[in-house]
């Protein structure tokens, strides 16, 4: 069982898993041995409260699942990276909402000045508010007060030295309407996120995901990858704005234009291998593409880099 107390956390030992034909490392979460306490070789868990872990079989921690319920479909094959909010009940049989801290952090990994980090993670933006009555007008649908309940945030560190902290989800969303987060944002969907390491190559790095707070909700990570991002792309890429709604469905692309015309479809190791139309509004299936790393360049500049 990994899982370690902070008071007592040592740090996880060095794995590297590039291989010898390529620069790129990728963890989709395949391995799941059906335990809730398993998580792929050289990935390691930080817990507050060691309480936590121990309730509901490990469920309120990170840990490792399919699809269950009505948790999202994962954007890569059938497993992800899981952490569910923490409660439990009291003696009079009421929901008691519990404070988590739990850390999932990420083999160590050599990166260039071309690596790029990227992962997809599910989430409902509007759950990362605190919706109890003292913070809402309901008659209104307005926030009285912004209070974040659970969120993630996404560190990391070279070296072995101190954490860095790359994105907070809540503060993407934190001057978002109650009223347009409710109408568009209520569903749990899967984002890509993208960080360029240009500022770290040279060194080993680790990941680590912070899911923190209390009266939250379920979130997941897939297709973890750190990869080099000029093969066979142009660079110039790399500097361009990245749209996040652009996923894997049933083993094909699936593109929400949000208003792009047209994309162009690089693979990381051809260059250009295709050019689609778009709408403007309606989701896109991209079919007939072998399985690899592919980056979209939209019409209105933005770019999406994803693993198929």
């Amino acid at each position: 069982m990994r899982k370690f107390l902070l008071s007592t956390f040592a740090f996880a030992m060095t794995v590297s898993f590039a291989s010898a034909e390529s620069n790129d490392y990728f963890e989709g979460f395949e391995g799941w041995d059906s335990r809730t306490d398993w998580l792929p070789e050289g990935w390691t868990e930080q817990n507050t409260d060691e309480n936590i872990f121990m309730l509901n079989e490990g469920a309120f921690t990170w840990h490792v699942s399919n699809r269950e319920g009505t948790l999202p479909h994962p954007p890569e094959g059938s497993c992800y990276a899981v952490v569910y909010y923490a409660y439990e009940t009291d003696e009079n049989g009421k929901k008691v909402d519990l404070y988590q801290d739990e850390w999932m952090i990420s083999p160590s990994y050599k990166v260039t000045e071309n690596s790029t980090l990227s992962f997809f993670v599910g989430y409902s933006p509007l759950y990362l508010f605190d919706l109890n009555n003292e913070n809402i007008n309901w008659g209104k649908m307005e926030f009285i007060d912004r209070k974040p309940s659970t969120t993630l945030k996404i560190y990391i560190r070279s070296n072995g030295g101190e954490w860095v902290m790359l994105k907070d989800l809540y503060e993407e969303w934190a001057e978002t309407s109650l009223n347009n987060l409710f109408n568009n944002y209520s569903s749990v969907e899967f984002r890509q996120l993208s960080f360029d390491l240009a500022e770290y190559a040279g060194t080993d790095v680790q990941v680590a995901f912070q899911f923190v707070g209390m009266y939250g909700n379920t979130m997941e990570i897939d297709a973890f990858q750190i990869t080099d991002a000029t093969v066979g792309v142009d660079r110039a890429f790399a500097d361009q704005r990245v749209r996040t709604d652009a996923y894997i469905q049933g083993g094909e692309i699936v593109i929400n234009p949000s208003g792009a015309k047209s994309v162009d479809i690089y693979a990381a190791n051809a260059g250009l291998v295709a050019s689609k139309k778009l709408d403007g509004v309606n989701s896109t299936c991209i079919d007939g593409l072998a399985s690899g790393l592919y980056l979209l360049r939209f019409n209105d500049g933005t770019v999406v880099k994803i693993m198929k």
